[in-house]
């Protein structure tokens, strides 16, 4: 890659999976412990549907060393029908944060990767 430094982990894919819906759905409804198992069940059904649908992307992966694993990823995702807005994203350094006082290291942020070579990744 020209004008890039690649580290492990700079690579990663965020959307929205059922995977996800689920966890989140079990967390809002952890306090619905006096319905039957029944109403629970449908609950938990309309509770995940609607976070599938209506969630912002979050990082749906593990971090990857290279941007094809996380297309392996993303493409395997699509093929089982279990995520929707899926993108591979990269971890670049933030120049336009300052360094951290404590750790003295540059703030980093996730972007979109479009197979830019040119991106200062971490």
């Amino acid at each position: 890659m020209t004008g890039a430094s690649t580290s492990a982990g700079s690579f990663a894919v965020f959307g929205v999976t059922w995977t996800y819906a689920r966890q989140r759905a079990t967390k809002l409804l952890e306090l619905e412990k006096d319905l039957e198992r029944e109403e629970y069940d449908a609950k938990f059904r309309e509770t995940t549907e609607e976070v599938f649908n209506t969630s912002k992307p979050v990082r749906v992966s593990h971090t990857f060393d290279a941007p094809q694993f996380a297309e392996a990823f993303v493409e395997l995702a699509k093929r089982t029908g279990e995520g929707r807005d899926l993108i591979v994203r990269a971890r670049i350094e933030d120049k336009e944060k300052a360094p951290s006082k404590k750790t003295g290291k540059q703030p980093t942020k996730w972007v979109a990767w479009h197979g830019d070579s040119t991106l200062a990744l971490i």
